[in-house]
């Protein structure tokens, strides 16, 4: 009898685990959902359009304005960058050029990098050289290859040469707190002596951001599925293909979030927050607190609007950036 009892216990708790798995699999489901046909909406609405617009335009036309909007996100994209750094060389013994490395270049997070080098030679030359280059450790042994570089044929006596190195790499060395780096230049000519001397050397870094600004940007992601008791931003994809929205020139899909919790005690996490706190403090009146965006991020979008004619619009309320409590 008391083993009956247990196993009919056991089934009540399971019945109800897996109702509360199902209803918070529901309750996200239905959040997404809503959340999802917000931002289209919005998108309607900033154009003025009532429903999704029905565009029959060629696989040609389409490709020409795909191409002419890549260009001018690219070009927009490399308006971005937030520093640029210039190392120059502290001591050339070639083949080694020897760096000093601050450490403040170490926070941040780059896109691009180089190697500007400084060269001349005493006489004229019809041959053409080809080297790697790597960066070499305290006891000289040399690590992986991070750029090559080309001294071409007929070249003046004097002049500079600009050469991109492998950004990925060159930032795993700097993190690993290395003060000093030596870029070692390998020529594959052994048999011709090379005539080119070195006069300047410097790296140069384009960085996008900050290490400790990109881990601010993601720190208010939800954790779990059911973060229900935290007020916290959750990842929503909307790949217009995908719902036939194929009046949308540019992007093909956007990466947002949607605010997502419950919001219980007050805080002055901010200054709308910390108003409702001190009304509340006076009137002592019940206020409902509510998880709601209070960043955004711009997003340009466009569309065929007729025929081929197209539309640019920017959109500052689909791509949030941070949620509150209110």
């Amino acid at each position: 009898m008391i083993i009956i009892s247990y196993c009919l216990l056991y089934i009540v708790l399971l019945y109800f685990t897996l109702l509360s798995f199902v209803k918070i699999s529901l309750t996200n489901d239905i959040d997404e959902m809503f959340a999802r046909q917000k931002i289209l909406q919005s998108i309607l609405d900033h154009f003025q359009l009532k429903k999704p617009l029905p565009i029959d335009v060629s696989s040609s036309v389409r490709k020409k304005y795909e191409n002419h909007i890549d260009k001018i996100n690219e070009h927009d994209e490399n308006k971005k960058f937030v520093t640029f750094f210039d190392i120059p060389s502290n001591k050339i013994m070639f083949p080694i050029i020897f760096f000093k490395i601050p450490k403040i270049l170490r926070s941040y997070i780059f896109k691009e990098g180089s190697i500007k080098l400084d060269y001349y030679s005493y006489t004229d030359h019809d041959e053409e050289f080809f080297g790697n280059i790597y960066v070499t450790t305290k006891d000289n042994e040399i690590m992986e290859c991070i750029g090559n570089v080309t001294f071409e044929k007929n070249l003046p006596l004097n002049g500079t040469i600009n050469i991109p190195l492998n950004i990925n790499l060159l930032s795993k060395i700097i993190d690993l707190n290395e003060e000093n780096i030596e870029i070692f230049i390998k020529i594959h000519k052994q048999n011709v002596t090379f005539p080119y001397l070195l006069n300047f050397a410097s790296l140069k870094f384009h960085s996008i951001d900050t290490k400790e600004r990109s881990k601010r940007n993601v720190e208010n992601i939800c954790q779990s599925k059911s973060s229900e008791n935290s007020c916290c931003l959750r990842l929503l994809k909307i790949n217009f293909d995908e719902i036939g929205w194929n009046f949308i020139l540019s992007p093909k899909e956007i990466n947002t979030n949607y605010c997502y919790g419950k919001c219980y005690s007050y805080k002055s996490d901010s200054l709308v927050g910390d108003a409702i706190y001190r009304l509340y403090s006076i009137s002592k009146k019940e206020h409902k607190r509510c998880c709601y965006p209070t960043q955004f991020r711009e997003l340009n979008i466009t569309i065929f609007k007729e025929g081929s004619f197209i539309e640019t619009k920017i959109i500052n309320d689909i791509l949030i950036k941070k949620c509150s409590c209110y």
